[in-house]
């Protein structure tokens, strides 16, 4: 299985092909929605479909030229791909132990090399965008106001409302959300309990698929998720506890968001006013700076209210 492989999000895909075959794609785009659902992957096909040699005006692009090899490899020169994990300027061990923001010297360097680059596509795609440093964003929107005919910015959150608004009312925006089930079963070993538990998101599915640790790790974080909602408050607290990762805490708190969801579906109705509570818990730690553990607890308080 491909990670590269893309899974609906065919509205979006259709937009930005016929937007490349009449030559009226906009200088600029942020992608948001759910982690792991595609936004990346749907970038870089867009990336792959203007370096394309061949001008196969598709997303991905032909895939045989030596462009769209280039990009398969990760080594074509003119694409960008810019996230906290992958800095453009060189970063010594310990400072990228420390690195938390995506800083202004990076962005300035972008901008040189857009600067002096040929008249060729230039893709700059920015992951995580909530996580430029002000002055990085402030950077990046100079060259926003003033582009360059053929430069193309993807930016790309699962956190929009933590992205500098300045940068997003230069964008297009363009909202991804999770494939259908249909979409999620195309993919080899995708199961109806394995989509359940990577809660229909298609990265964390493919990791599952390819790997019987992450596997295990995930249904563990299921099969505690439903615990908490069965079992009694104090047992429910104590479990919840267990989770001192922030990104394990988060997935044990998108479990609860579903159970909670599919306990109101299902019309309980003793417990539907008390989910509401719990659900309105969980977008608040998602959306503000409050301490996630206190959230955790209310969440799960409210789950056996």
């Amino acid at each position: 299985m491909n990670k590269e492989m893309i899974l609906g999000h065919a509205k979006e895909i259709q937009y930005l092909t016929k937007a490349c075959r009449n030559s009226r794609l906009a200088h600029g785009y942020f992608f948001y929605g759910p982690k792991d659902v595609g936004k990346l992957t749907v970038a870089k096909g867009c990336a792959a479909m203007l370096l394309c040699e061949n001008q196969s005006k598709k997303i991905g692009g032909c895939g045989v030229c030596q462009a769209c090899q280039r990009m398969k490899s990760e080594t074509h020169p003119n694409l960008i791909v810019l996230s906290l994990a992958s800095p453009f300027l060189p970063i010594a061990e310990d400072e990228m132990k420390r690195r938390s923001k995506i800083s202004i010297e990076e962005v300035e360097a972008i901008r040189r090399r857009i600067a002096l680059a040929s008249k060729d596509w230039q893709i700059v795609i920015v992951e995580a965008a909530e996580l430029l440093s002000p002055d990085a964003a402030n950077s990046f929107l100079k060259t926003l106001e003033e582009p360059n005919e053929k430069t193309l910015f993807i930016f790309i959150s699962s956190k929009p409302e933590y992205v500098m608004p300045t940068i997003l009312s230069r964008l297009v925006p363009m909202r991804f959300s999770c494939p259908a089930a249909g979409e999620l079963k195309r993919i080899p070993g995708a199961t109806a309990e394995l989509i359940q538990v990577s809660r229909g998101l298609p990265g964390v599915l493919i990791s599952m698929t390819l790997d019987d640790a992450q596997k295990k790790h995930e249904q563990g974080i299921y099969r505690d998720a439903w615990r908490i909602s069965q079992s009694t408050v104090s047992e429910a607290l104590a479990t919840a506890g267990n989770y001192q990762a922030a990104a394990d805490r988060e997935i044990l708190l998108e479990h609860l968001f579903r159970l909670g969801e599919s306990f109101m579906i299902t019309g309980n109705a003793s417990k539907s006013k008390n989910i509401s509570k719990a659900l309105r818990a969980l977008e608040t730690l998602e959306t503000t700076n409050v301490n996630a553990r206190l959230a955790t607890d209310i969440i799960v308080m409210n789950l056996h209210a």
